[in-house]
């Protein structure tokens, strides 16, 4: 082989090598900048469960329930199941309101209302009737001026109505996430 053919390889595998290795050196800087983002994404993370157990209170006494506005409880809290879905009530007994115990359960989200729910009521209508063929009634004068008793004014009730399906009896709410201090 002659010295330049064997130059040119040289020359040519020298270049693929510093090819390679100017790659191999960008892949690394890439992947050292990775790590570096990671590293500070992990530390920001940490920071953030730091903040979240210091907001949530470590002065704060085991079993203490506290609402979040948190997909999730934070460190050394778990879910309070019982409160989902429900609105919470103190217990106790209160001037002229009914006695609650400590995790009572009561209410219902819809209910129908039956007739003992119903205040005690009527609905009356008079009803006047033109007969022209009516016997003669007692004088019974009408508001219209014939006391002819061709007129006759009876007192009727009305058809009950309804249909007795439940309707939504909810308060208007915010959900959020109740929490228990481990």
């Amino acid at each position: 082989m002659s010295e330049n053919v064997k130059v040119s390889l040289i020359s040519g595998t020298v270049s693929v090598l510093v090819a390679i290795c100017s790659t191999i050196g960008v892949i690394y800087s890439q992947k050292n900048d990775l790590n570096k983002a990671s590293s500070v994404a992990e530390s920001a993370v940490t920071q953030v469960r730091t903040l979240r157990s210091e907001i949530a209170g470590p002065n704060l006494p085991s079993g203490a329930v506290v609402a979040f506005r948190l997909v999730d409880c934070p460190e050394n809290w778990e879910p309070y199941e019982l409160a989902k879905g429900r609105v919470i009530v103190g217990s106790g007994t209160g001037y002229n309101l009914t006695p609650k115990t400590l995790e009572e359960f009561a209410g219902e989200e819809r209910t129908i209302l039956v007739n003992d729910n119903i205040p005690a009521h009527s609905h009356y209508h008079d009803d006047w009737h033109y007969y022209d063929q009516a016997k003669k009634a007692a004088d019974y004068a009408t508001k219209e001026g014939d006391d002819t008793g061709n007129i006759i004014k009876k007192r009727r009730m009305s058809e009950p109505t309804g249909k007795g399906l439940p309707h939504n009896n909810m308060q208007p709410y915010v959900a959020l996430l109740y929490c228990r201090k481990i």
